[in-house]
């Protein structure tokens, strides 16, 4: 019999199972107890993944934040970010409590493609994957965050609507900032398998470059 680390591997290599492996995502309310008796009953029948923030190990860009008040429920959000392509600036409204943030203002709004932007540079001590590695055991496999991937990384910078815009007004410039984020994630991978962090990866917001954001064809 499989222990639940050798049954999802085996699934991510597409090897043949001794009964299928199931995992539930684990994003649950904090402080609801009502939860508690579902949490047990995964932790001990269905396949773990602890997650591991490879994200981690980016050169920090000089971002400036600040912190206004905006109303009685929210925040006003304010960062500026200086690259050697110039200064790039975001703003939103937050609620306190740190949940939804819709934009006011996005890093990019027009056309900057005479603008360049420098690629992160990664390092730092990874030692704490191993240490999640000890933590699950034999009860499941350790999940690589690589953060957003390319479109939705994109769709972030330009806001919902100037990505909808531009990706009918100007598809190039939306590839070309693609294909940007593409190389950083790539180079962060690298990093991180020649560290010994790995071998199982995820991305988030596959959503963005579906309709009615992107075409088919995307």
């Amino acid at each position: 019999m499989l222990t639940r680390k050798e049954r999802l591997k085996k699934r991510y290599y597409y090897q043949e199972l001794d009964r299928p492996a199931v995992y539930s995502r684990t994003g649950f309310p904090k402080n609801d107890s009502s939860y508690d008796k579902l949490k047990s009953f995964l932790r001990q029948y269905t396949e773990l993944k602890a997650s591991f923030n490879g994200r981690a190990f980016d050169s920090p860009y000089p971002i400036e934040k600040s912190i206004e008040p905006y109303s009685d429920a929210f925040q006003k959000r304010a960062y500026d970010a200086e690259n050697i392509g110039g200064r790039f600036a975001q703003q939103f409204a937050g609620q306190f409590d740190q949940s939804a943030r819709p934009a006011r203002n996005v890093f990019v709004k027009g056309y900057q493609r005479r603008r360049k932007i420098s690629l992160a540079v990664f390092v730092g001590d990874v030692s704490g994957f191993c240490q999640s590695l000890r933590d699950i055991g034999d009860d499941g496999i350790v999940d690589v965050s690589l953060g957003l991937n390319p479109a939705g990384f994109i769709a972030e910078l330009f806001g919902t609507e100037n990505f909808v815009m531009f990706s009918v007004t100007d598809c190039e410039i939306v590839h070309l900032l693609m294909r940007y984020q593409m190389e950083v994630i790539l180079e962060r991978v690298k990093f991180l398998l020649a560290n010994g962090v790995g071998p199982f990866f995820s991305m988030l917001d596959q959503e963005y470059i579906t309709p009615p954001l992107r075409s088919p064809k995307d």
